[in-house]
C-alpha cells in the first residue's frame, strides 16, 4: 500500500519518519503545557498564562496535527519506534554535559575577561556537575553492559 500512494527512497522515508516522530513528541509536550497550571524548578517556574479558549484552540489544532501524522503513518506503514527510558536519559545527559562544559571559566572568556574569583568558585562546581553527569551516564552504560553479558 505504501508504494501505491507515496514513492520514497529509503533515506527520504527515514527522514520523514524521524521528523514525524519528533513532531509527535513535541506536540505531546505542548499539549502537556496547555493543561498544566504551573511547573516549578529551582531556577524557573512556568505559569500557564493561556486563557481557556486559547488552550482549547491550541489543543484542537494539535489533534488535527496528530490526525495528519496518523494519515501519513497509515499509508507509509511506519513501525512504532520503541524508546527506552535509558535511551532518552542518555541522550539528555549528553546534551547537558556539553552545556555544563561550556560554562567553565575558560570558555566564558569569549564573553569577556574572566575574574579569578569566578575561576576559583565556578570551576569546582562545574567539575562536580560534569562528574555527576558522567556518573549518571556510567550507570546507564553499566546496566547496558550487564544486560549484554546476560544475553550474549
Amino acid at each position: 500500500m505504501a508504494n501505491e500512494k507515496f514513492k520514497l527512497t529509503g533515506p527520504q522515508r527515514n527522514s520523514l519518519r524521524v521528523t514525524l516522530t519528533i513532531l509527535n513528541e513535541i506536540i505531546d509536550n505542548i499539549e502537556n503545557l496547555c493543561v498544566i497550571d504551573k511547573k516549578e524548578g529551582i531556577l524557573y517556574y512556568t505559569i500557564n498564562d493561556l486563557s481557556k479558549q486559547e488552550r482549547d484552540e491550541i489543543i484542537k489544532r494539535l489533534r488535527r496535527i496528530r490526525g495528519y501524522i496518523g494519515y501519513l503513518n497509515k499509508y507509509l506503514e511506519f513501525e512504532k519506534e520503541r524508546k527506552g527510558t535509558r535511551q532518552i536519559i542518555a541522550s539528555q545527559l549528553a546534551s547537558l554535559w556539553e552545556m555544563v562544559w561550556e560554562i567553565e571559566s575558560k570558555r566564558l572568556s569569549s564573553y569577556g575577561k574572566v575574574d579569578i574569583s569566578l575561576k576559583m568558585n565556578l570551576d569546582p562546581i562545574v567539575n562536580k556537575l560534569i562528574k555527576l553527569l558522567n556518573e549518571s551516564s556510567d550507570i546507564l552504560q553499566h546496566k547496558t553492559k550487564s544486560q549484554q553479558e546476560k544475553n550474549g
